[in-house]
Order: structure tokens, then sequence, then C-alpha cells
């Protein structure tokens, strides 16, 4: 295999924390079906709001790794996207 041991322990735990938020994100539904019949703005800003420190700490966290030239190897973290 070429990722290894460590690439696997990285994706079950990005798979776990998707798999946590959708069912976090189920709540509202199950609590009350009619929310799903609410406008579709103010759910879309709710969940922005709740997601912006995530993507805040990822924003920082690729500048720090880019501005202070940490090694990082491609295949190991999988930032295809960034190269």
């Amino acid at each position: 295999m070429i990722f290894g041991r460590a690439a696997r322990q990285m994706d079950m735990g990005v798979g776990s924390f998707v798999f946590s938020q959708g069912v976090v994100s189920a709540i509202p539904i199950l609590r009350d079906p009619k929310y799903l019949n609410n406008p579709l703005f103010p759910k879309v800003m709710r969940t922005f709001r709740k997601s912006l420190p995530v993507l805040v700490l990822g924003v920082v966290r690729v500048l720090l790794v880019k501005g202070t030239e940490y090694p990082v190897r491609l295949f190991d973290a999988r930032l295809f996207c960034l190269y």
C-alpha cells in the first residue's frame, strides 16, 4: 500500500469527524420535522457561523505551515490541491 498505517488512521479520524458532524446536524430535523420547511438562508447562515471557527483554524494552519516553510510530504498530508 502506498500510504501506510498513519494515513489510514488519519482517514478514519477525518471520516469519524465528518460522520459525527452529520449526526449532529440532523438533530434539528429529528426534534422538529417542520424544520425542513423553514427558509434556507437562515439555516445556511447558522451553519456557516457554527463552522467558521474550524474554517479559521484551517486557514491559520495553512498560513503558518506555508509561512514557516515547514516540510510537508504531499503523500502523507494529501495536500495535492495546495501545491
